[in-house]
């Protein structure tokens, strides 16, 4: 008979996905997007300065009001437009 085949190793891409995963918070349904929480915000911005919109355990409607958010943040002058390097 031959053995069965271990599985419990997980592969190279399901320990990277485990890893950003457990690295990122995801936004909960019921939290608020506020332009004045900045620390919050810049975890959505490049360190180019752009606004990131693929992150993993943010919903379309939430990514838009996190991109609204950042504008109007930028627009009080709470954030930068462009990173000085």
């Amino acid at each position: 008979m031959s053995d069965p085949v271990d599985n419990t190793q997980p592969t190279q891409a399901q320990a990277d996905d485990q890893a950003t995963d457990q690295s990122q918070t995801p936004r909960q349904s019921g939290d608020k997007v506020d332009y004045k929480d900045i620390k919050n915000l810049q975890r959505y911005i490049t360190p180019t300065g752009k606004i990131d919109s693929r992150r993993r355990g943010v919903t379309s409607k939430q990514q838009k009001k996190i991109a609204d958010a950042i504008k109007r943040a930028r627009h009080l002058a709470l954030l930068p437009y462009v990173v000085n390097q």
